[in-house]
């Protein structure tokens, strides 16, 4: 693999290079770049998304399920009005609470 990055004179940087193995077993590789091994974690943030081992995503469910609680929280008293046409309220949650839990 490093043989290609130097090909086109490029440098792995091995203190940010991590692998994820995703599989039902926990396997462990062992990927050499220049005599050093590539560290393997168990989970990735990406796009917002924590993506493990094991591609599960509850842990990710749950976590949106709670940040999507507490942005409705924050408005409560603004999208349980009635002061507030129905309309706006469902605008309202969709912009504020939808967005944050998709």
């Amino acid at each position: 693999m490093n043989e290609v990055f130097e090909r086109y004179k490029m440098k792995i940087n091995m203190k940010k290079t991590e692998i994820l193995v995703c599989s039902k077993e926990k396997d462990e590789v062992n990927i050499l770049v220049n005599n050093e091994r590539i560290k393997q974690i168990t989970i990735f943030k990406y796009l917002g998304s924590n993506i493990t081992e094991d591609a599960k995503c509850t842990g990710d469910i749950k976590q949106r399920i709670v940040l999507a609680k507490i942005a409705f929280n924050k408005k409560k008293t603004l999208l349980c009005s009635n002061n507030v046409s129905l309309t706006i309220r469902k605008q309202l949650i969709k912009s504020l609470v939808w967005s944050v839990a998709l």
